[in-house]
């Protein structure tokens, strides 16, 4: 059985999960899953994922979800020796570093604006 990702391909977080699938060269399914598919709040999903967020991987009997977690597996699972998660600790930390500061710092600032403008149909933006 080959890997799974639950979600929509215009997620940020899945977009994370998808480049990190190709950059291995690995292949997979996805399923779309959230907002305009829905899958996320049915019974099938959250028995994998209680949070009901996307992305969601699943590979055989293993499942995991958050992009930040998924990528970090990906990488131990299916990428070892390649420079996308090195095997050096000092590299190694200054990858984790840049993945928790798009958690902790960008996402919360830039969540507004991306909402605004990309998430609210244009008739509905109020620019001011």
């Amino acid at each position: 059985m080959g890997l799974t990702i639950w979600g929509r391909a215009n997620s940020v977080n899945v977009q994370k999960a998808l480049w990190c699938l190709a950059e291995l060269d690995i292949a997979y399914e996805r399923i779309d899953a959230g907002m305009q598919f829905g899958r996320n709040n049915e019974a099938e999903y959250l028995a994998m994922n209680p949070n009901g967020r996307v992305p969601t991987l699943v590979d055989g009997d293993f499942v995991l979800w958050e992009s930040n977690s998924i990528m970090r597996y990906l990488c131990l699972g299916y990428g070892k020796g390649t420079p996308i998660y090195p095997d050096v600790p000092k590299r190694r930390a200054a990858v984790d570093r840049w993945l928790d500061w798009t958690l902790s710092t960008v996402q919360p600032v830039d969540r507004s604006v991306f909402w605004a403008l990309i998430r609210t149909p244009p008739e509905k933006q109020d620019m001011a």
